[in-house]
């Protein structure tokens, strides 16, 4: 989770390891954040994790979501929220933002063997 303070205003990214985060999760995400952040100023995001459980029932098609294991999930992330907004008073770090275009790249894609035309 990031916690970023900015005019006045809170704004929270809360990342997961999982494919999906689905409708429950997404939900009650939002909910265990209301008393502290505007829902307007929450982003959830997945990094797209493919071994990780199922996690919407309405993706069946992507395995079987256990609603035990749900309910898990937004009860450890309920309980890291609730701990990020109590620490609040120690600055733990900044973030410095910048636009350009960066001198540097890396392509870590493998490039494809194309045959020359005969």
């Amino acid at each position: 989770m990031l916690l970023i303070e900015d005019d006045c205003e809170l704004r929270l990214l809360v990342t997961l390891d999982l494919v999906y985060v689905g409708e429950y999760l997404t939900n009650g995400i939002r909910g265990s954040v209301m008393r502290y952040v505007s829902s307007d100023n929450v982003r959830i995001s997945v990094s797209h994790l493919h071994s990780a459980p199922a996690t919407d029932v309405n993706k069946p098609e992507l395995g079987v979501a256990s609603n035990l294991y749900l309910e898990s999930i937004l009860r450890l992330i309920s309980s890291a929220i609730d701990n990020l907004f109590r620490s609040m008073t120690k600055q733990v770090g900044y973030i410095v933002y910048r636009e350009g275009i960066a001198s540097y790249t890396i392509n870590r894609r493998k490039r494809r063997f194309v045959s020359p035309p005969a």
